[in-house]
């Protein structure tokens, strides 16, 4: 019976270790995030879908904020952005708001945390007034 526990024991611990040696276990079939194909470097890291590659983090963050900033449509029935009543949009149906609940308790910080970066990067200061008016309402 001891032997029995030891075998198991063994089992246990080489099985995690000899899982991790297997680098295509990630990679079943295709894969995507937000509707675009994930496309893998040399060393296996993703590939940005930005053009060009080299300014792909300042573009992002210029596209996600100047969609904020000019391209929320506000909730219907009220003169304020969706966004202080959704979580998210739809990513099959553009400027819909998703069905996930709004945690108003993560979304604030993380607002106001990205704004914060984002301020410290470009020095554009509309951003902050937006997180403001969105804690200055909750």
């Amino acid at each position: 019976m001891k032997s029995f526990g030891l075998i198991l024991l063994g089992s246990f611990i080489s099985l995690p270790i000899m899982a991790q040696q297997a680098p295509e276990r990630y990679i079943l079939q295709a894969q995507k995030i937000n509707d675009h194909k994930v496309v893998l470097d040399g060393d296996r890291k993703i590939i940005s879908w930005i053009v060009p590659q080299l300014k792909a983090y300042d573009t992002f963050l210029h596209q996600r904020w100047s969609f904020i900033k000019n391209h929320v449509p506000d909730y219907p029935g009220t003169d304020y952005p969706q966004y202080y009543f959704s979580c998210g949009f739809s990513n099959q149906n553009y400027g819909v708001a998703s069905g996930w609940m709004n945690d108003i308790g993560e979304k604030i910080p993380n607002w106001f945390e990205s704004a914060r970066l984002y301020y410290a990067y470009t020095g554009d200061m509309s951003v902050m007034e937006i997180v403001k008016g969105l804690v200055d309402y909750a």
